[in-house]
């Protein structure tokens, strides 16, 4: 049988984003995404041992929510950890093609068009345009804004989701001004979203 290679549309639109920021309230935030959205697990602070053990709890929450999981790192790395795909931060040819022999679904960060262009080429699956509004985890940077970041993806021809400073009223604007989304669906990838979220729920 041939590997699987998830299509983009496949993919889902709405995920969450993990840190070290949101350590103690990482669990709760997953909780209040929508079942069969997506987590990247970044996290990248901890050791070894520790990242994979925090993995395995990510992922039997994800799982029993039908989520997709996608670790940051390289393609063995997601394979070996039981990933559904994996969060390239550099982008080659060859290294799609690892992960995608793996049977992983690939996404990537870009911030500009020669990143997604090269995110193209090299066969991404999903790419998270980032940031469009300041964030607390890139404290400083330069926000892309609405429509630097509707030029930069509209007709792309990929799935791009926003990242940065993401909330669902603001992907609700974001998919108004580009003339609606995959299903009508406002895609949208955050952090402090889900962690609000979450506090809401708990009252």
């Amino acid at each position: 049988m041939p590997p699987r290679q998830p299509p983009a549309r496949s993919l889902p639109h709405i995920w969450l984003f993990t840190d070290a920021r949101i350590d103690g309230a990482l669990l709760s935030a997953l909780a209040a995404c929508p079942p069969r959205s997506g987590v990247v697990v970044r996290h990248d602070h901890l050791a070894k041992g520790a990242r994979a053990a925090l993995l395995r709890r990510v992922r039997r929450a994800a799982k029993a929510r039908r989520m997709t999981l996608m670790l940051a790192g390289t393609g063995a790395q997601a394979g070996r950890l039981g990933a559904d795909g994996v969060h390239l931060r550099r982008t080659t040819r060859a290294a799609v093609k690892v992960a995608h022999a793996r049977g992983l679904a690939v996404s990537a960060p870009v911030h500009n068009r020669l990143q997604l262009v090269a995110a193209r080429r090299a066969g991404v699956d999903l790419v998270f345009a980032s940031p469009v509004f300041t964030t607390r985890s890139h404290a400083g940077a330069a926000a892309l804004g609405v429509k630097a970041y509707l030029r930069l993806t509209v007709g792309c021809g990929m799935a791009a989701v926003p990242l940065g400073g993401m909330t669902a009223r603001r992907a609700r604007g974001i998919c108004r001004r580009r003339g609606g989304g995959p299903a009508g669906a406002p895609a949208f990838a955050a952090i402090d979203h889900w962690v609000d979220q979450a506090r809401k729920r708990r009252g």
